[in-house]
């Protein structure tokens, strides 16, 4: 039997049907469904936590209860936490923009052209540096902002001698030294 904590903006309700059981959690911004195979036994014991227990003639081992445990804490976070990722654009006259009619972002990178991104429908993304350097991409699925940011981040790689291109915000890049000048 595995215990787990239900923090408490969550709401949880479980729904028993034939063989499954389906369990809803409700957090700030998202509902998710879960549905529990028939050798999985789930209790709500109280309002803070519930129980999960493999049934007595499963074959299955207790790897899957843990496994069910970890997705079940997950979809707790993900119901109440809004996601986030700053990416930082460093290099002279580098900038972001954008368009606030149409989803798209455009990214000024020392290219000859701008090079254009189309915004998924359920992300944002704000600027946020005051030179126009810094971009916020937030959103419920946490995938969604890992893919938009490496799409982004593709564009422009940072440079391996000076560090100029896109990066994460907090992300540190290792310099390599250039060539020294020969000695008289």
């Amino acid at each position: 039997m595995i215990k787990i904590g239900i923090p408490n903006s969550v709401k949880l309700f479980i729904l028993k049907k034939k063989n499954n059981t389906f369990v809803y959690i409700k957090g700030y911004y998202k509902i998710y469904k879960i549905i529990l195979p028939s050798f999985i036994i789930i209790r709500l014991q109280s309002e803070n936590f519930i129980t999960l227990e493999l049934n007595k003639t499963a074959i299955y081992s207790k790897n899957m209860l843990f496994l069910f445990k970890h997705f079940i804490k997950k979809c707790f976070l993900q119901s109440i936490i809004n996601k986030k990722k700053m990416l930082f654009l460093s290099g002279v006259g580098y900038k972001f923009y954008l368009d606030e009619t149409y989803p798209y972002l455009a990214v000024d990178a020392g290219f000859s052209d701008l090079k254009i991104i189309k915004i998924p429908k359920n992300s944002s993304i704000k600027i946020v540096g005051r030179k126009e350097n810094i971009i916020k991409i937030s959103s419920l699925n946490y995938q969604l902002i890992g893919e938009l940011a490496t799409e982004i981040q593709k564009l422009k790689t940072p440079d391996s001698y000076k560090g100029k291109g896109i990066r994460m915000y907090n992300q540190k890049i290792l310099l390599k030294k250039g060539k020294k000048p020969k000695q008289k």
